[in-house]
């Protein structure tokens, strides 16, 4: 198994009107993902692939999260957004008559929480409410070799729930 790839981490503080905003960047781009079964077999390469197993494996080439938190006095609003990048169907090395070779869009994924400090008890406490998928996006199809055994979709890197709420309090002492 040979891999290679860039990740990168980029991050920004600065203050915008009252409050202080921030930002990260997370991305991966998969320049190579070869693998070889044995000496003299072909080197396959799966960059980009998605291969339609018992369980769907996905490598899209681009992948990343952006993040974005803004304060200002005791509220916050924070939104992340999760990309996924395209890819195509396919079985690297499978014979010619393997008819898919299906492309799979990308897909964005939305998530906010809005939280607001109460200090009170002596601590600093915060109530919280989150949305997850806040869009409800539905991961793609992408249908696997087993019917009926698994989600047909790459559950490892597309959201499977849909849209989620979470209401918190967190306490500090």
């Amino acid at each position: 198994l040979k891999t290679a790839g860039v990740d990168i981490d980029a991050s920004y503080r600065t203050s915008l009107g009252n409050g202080s905003l921030s930002v990260r960047l997370y991305a991966n781009y998969l320049d190579k993902f070869e693998t070889q079964q044995f000496s003299g077999a072909p080197v396959l390469d799966y960059r980009g692939i998605a291969t339609p197993l018992s369980s769907v494996e996905a490598r899209p080439k681009w992948s990343g999260t952006l993040n974005v938190n803004y304060k200002v006095g005791n509220f916050g609003i924070f939104v992340s957004e999760q990309y996924v990048g395209k890819m195509r169907l396919a079985l690297p090395g499978a014979p010619s008559n393997f008819a898919s070779d299906t492309k799979i869009n990308p897909v964005w994924y939305t998530d906010l929480t809005m939280s607001y400090n109460i200090p009170a008890l002596g601590g600093n406490n915060e109530f919280f409410l989150t949305v997850n998928n806040l869009f409800d996006k539905d991961p793609p199809l992408i249908p696997a070799n087993t019917p009926g055994v698994n989600i047909p979709t790459a559950q490892s890197i597309y959201d499977t729930v849909g849209r989620a709420y979470t209401v918190g309090m967190r306490f500090k002492f």
